[in-house]
């Protein structure tokens, strides 16, 4: 999972579209990717050199450790913007807990809060 997703690209995408049309976008798309597949090529040469190599395994779980930490950064970043009051602290912590626990889908949800809003 060294890829972004693709709402990610999209979004990369868009900003760079925002910010300098055409080829901000194309530019932001190809470099937002290039990270990912700098890292999965050379981690698949190895491999393919190497086979079953300890350290590759190795760099894969700092690899995750690393994104986590950012991810969270950002969710807590974005949370801080968002999350203006107790009352919308409130429903995204009700709406977690809705689509993991009680597997409560998406749309519902999204629904749920426009309506209370």
């Amino acid at each position: 999972m060294l890829l972004p997703g693709p709402e990610a690209q999209q979004l990369a995408v868009q900003t760079g579209w925002l910010m300098h049309r055409t080829w901000g976008g194309v530019i932001a798309g190809a470099l937002f990717v290039l990270p990912g597949v700098v890292s999965i090529m050379a981690l698949s040469i190895i491999y393919a050199l190497h086979g079953d190599v300890g350290i590759v395994a190795g760099i894969v779980l700092g690899l995750k450790a690393a994104v986590l930490a950012i991810v969270l950064q950002a969710v807590v970043r974005i949370g801080k913007r968002a999350l203006k009051n107790n009352v919308t602290a409130a429903l995204a912590a009700l709406s977690l807990v809705a689509i993991f626990f009680l597997g409560v889908p998406f749309p519902s949800i999204v629904l749920e809060v426009a309506l209370i809003g």
